[in-house]
C-alpha cells in the first residue's frame, strides 16, 4: 500500500501563503489606500489623492500574518467540530465557524487596521506619530476603536464568502469528479471573496468612518485632515443613518471597485495558499452484505477524530505536523453506534454495520467516487458463507466509536460477523491492490454471478 506522500508541513505552507499575501499586500495596498481615502469624511484629495498611497503598509504587513492564522485555526476547529451535522446544514456550520473566526482574527487585525487607516488618510506623517497620538487620547482603548464595528462588518462578509466558497469547490468537484486543485479552489475563493466584499461595501464604510473618528485630544496631535473629518462617528446604525442624512446612499458604495479587486486577489492567494496545505488519507474498502471495512492509511493517527453519522463519516487527524482529513457520504445508511475501531501506529480500521444487509454498488454516493478512496481488493469477499465464524484479529485491540458516536466501551467483538476473513492482517502490514484504487468494477465483475454482488464505481 503506497504511504502517504511527502510534501511541505502545514507551517510550511501557512509561511509561504503568508509571504504570497504580504506580496499582494504590498503589490496592490495601493487599492486599499484608495478605497479608504474614497470612503473618509473629508473626501479623497483632502484625505491625499494619490500621493502616499503606501502610506500605512507597514501596519498592514504586521497584522497580516498573525491575523490570519488566528482565523484560519479557529475556523478549521469550529468547522471539525460541526462536523456532524447533516450535509444541509454544512453552510451554516461554515458561516458559524468563519464568524467566531474573524471574531477571534479581529482581535489582531483591529489595532494595526486602525493605524493603518489613520496613515491612509493622511491623519498622521509616521507609524510612530499614529502610535503616540493614539495612545495619548484614548490608551489602549483606542487601538480598538471600531472593533465591534469590524466585526459587524466581517461576520456577514464571511457569511457570506465561506459557504460561496465550500459550495463552489463541492459543485467543481463533484462535475469534474475528482477533489479541487489548490490553483481551482484559489479562483473559488477570489470569485467568493469579490462577491462578498462587493455586498458588505456599506459595512465597510461605516467601519471606515468609525476608525477615523477622532477625540479633540487625539486630533491634537494629528494633521488638518483629521480635524476635517467632523464629529465622531458612533454605532453601525447610526453611521449609517448619518451619511445616508448628510451624503446620500449613494456615499455607502464609495470605494466598490478598488475593494472588490483587492479582495478578489487576496482570496486568490490565501485560500489557494490554504487549501494546498489540506490532504485527504487514502482510505481502502471491502464489505460484506450487512459490513463496511474502512482502512484508514495514516500513521500516529490513534487520536485522530472521527465522526461517524447515520449515512456520512468525517476523518480529521494531524500527522507530521500536516493536517489531513476526508468526508464520506456513504452510498447506504449505517449504524453508529456499533462501529468498531482498530488503531496501530500505522493504519486505523474501522468496521462499520449497515442499516440493512445489502450489497453497496459503491462505498459513496458520489460517482465517481473520491480518488483517495480505494478498493481492498486483499478482503473483497464474494459470499458471505462464514458470516458466523469467530472474528480474528490477532494483535488488534477493538473498541467502540465512543469517543465520536457516544459509545461506551465495548467488550469484546462478539456478534461481529466473518471478521476471520481479515486474519492476515495482523499489525496491519501493506494491503494488496495498491494501484488498483480505481478499480472498483473488477471487483463487481468478481461477483458476476451473484446478484448481490456490487458494481463499485
Amino acid at each position: 500500500m503506497p504511504h502517504e506522500t511527502a510534501g511541505p508541513s502545514m507551517a510550511q505552507c501557512l509561511a509561504a501563503g503568508g509571504i504570497a499575501g504580504m506580496a499582494v499586500d504590498t503589490a496592490l495596498f495601493p487599492l486599499d489606500t484608495i478605497k479608504t481615502r474614497l470612503q473618509a469624511r473629508a473626501g479623497f484629495l483632502a484625505s491625499g489623492g494619490f500621493r502616499g498611497i503606501y502610506s500605512g503598509l507597514s501596519s498592514a504587513i504586521v497584522g497580516s500574518a498573525p491575523g490570519a492564522a488566528v482565523f484560519f485555526v479557529t475556523y478549521e476547529q469550529t468547522k471539525a467540530a460541526l462536523a456532524w451535522l447533516p450535509e444541509h446544514q454544512q453552510p451554516a456550520a461554515h458561516m458559524a465557524a468563519a464568524s467566531l473566526g474573524e471574531v477571534a482574527a479581529c482581535l489582531v487585525r483591529v489595532p494595526t487596521e486602525v493605524v493603518k487607516q489613520r496613515l491612509q488618510a493622511n491623519h498622521h506623517r509616521s507609524l510612530p506619530a499614529a502610535v503616540r497620538a493614539i495612545r495619548a487620547a484614548d490608551g489602549l482603548r483606542g487601538f480598538y476603536r471600531g472593533y465591534l464595528t469590524q466585526v459587524v462588518r466581517e461576520i456577514p462578509f464571511t457569511c457570506i464568502q465561506f459557504p460561496i466558497y465550500e459550495s463552489l469547490k463541492r459543485w467543481h468537484a463533484r462535475r469534474q469528479g475528482r477533489p479541487v486543485h489548490s490553483w481551482e479552489a484559489a479562483l473559488c475563493g477570489s470569485f467568493a471573496g469579490a462577491t462578498a466584499a462587493a455586498a458588505t461595501t456599506p459595512l465597510d464604510v461605516v467601519k471606515t468612518r468609525v476608525m477615523l473618528s477622532t477625540t479633540a485630544a487625539a486630533a491634537s496631535g494629528a494633521t488638518a485632515t483629521a480635524a476635517a473629518h467632523g464629529p465622531a462617528y458612533v454605532g453601525v446604525v447610526a453611521t449609517l443613518a448619518r451619511i445616508v442624512r448628510e451624503e446620500g446612499a449613494r456615499a455607502l458604495f464609495s470605494g466598490l471597485v478598488p475593494r472588490t479587486l483587492w479582495i478578489s486577489a487576496g482570496g486568490f492567494v490565501f485560500l489557494g495558499s490554504y487549501e494546498k496545505a489540506r490532504r485527504c488519507p487514502t482510505v481502502y474498502w471491502a464489505q460484506r452484505e450487512g459490513l463496511v471495512y474502512l482502512t484508514i492509511d495514516l500513521h500516529d493517527a490513534q487520536d485522530a477524530k472521527i465522526t461517524l453519522a447515520k449515512d456520512t463519516i468525517d476523518f480529521s487527524n494531524t500527522t507530521d505536523g500536516m493536517p489531513y482529513a476526508f468526508h464520506l457520504d456513504f452510498f447506504g445508511a449505517v449504524n453508529p453506534d456499533d462501529a468498531k475501531k482498530s488503531a496501530t501506529g500505522r493504519k486505523t480500521l474501522l468496521v462499520i454495520n449497515k442499516a440493512k444487509d445489502e450489497w453497496w454498488p459503491r462505498l459513496t454516493k458520489e460517482s465517481p467516487k473520491p480518488p483517495f478512496v480505494k478498493t481492498d481488493f486483499d478482503h473483497w469477499k464474494e459470499d458471505d458463507d462464514s458470516e458466523d465464524e469467530a472474528p480474528a484479529f490477532p494483535g488488534m485491540d477493538f473498541s467502540s466509536l465512543g469517543g465520536m458516536s457516544g459509545m461506551g466501551g465495548m467488550g469484546g467483538m462478539g456478534g461481529m460477523p466473518d471478521l476471520s476473513s481479515l486474519s492476515g492482517m495482523d499489525g496491519m502490514p501493506d494491503l494488496g491492490g495498491d494501484d488498483s484504487g480505481d478499480d472498483d468494477d473488477a471487483a463487481a465483475a468478481a461477483h458476476k454471478d451473484g446478484d448481490k454482488a456490487p458494481e463499485a464505481k
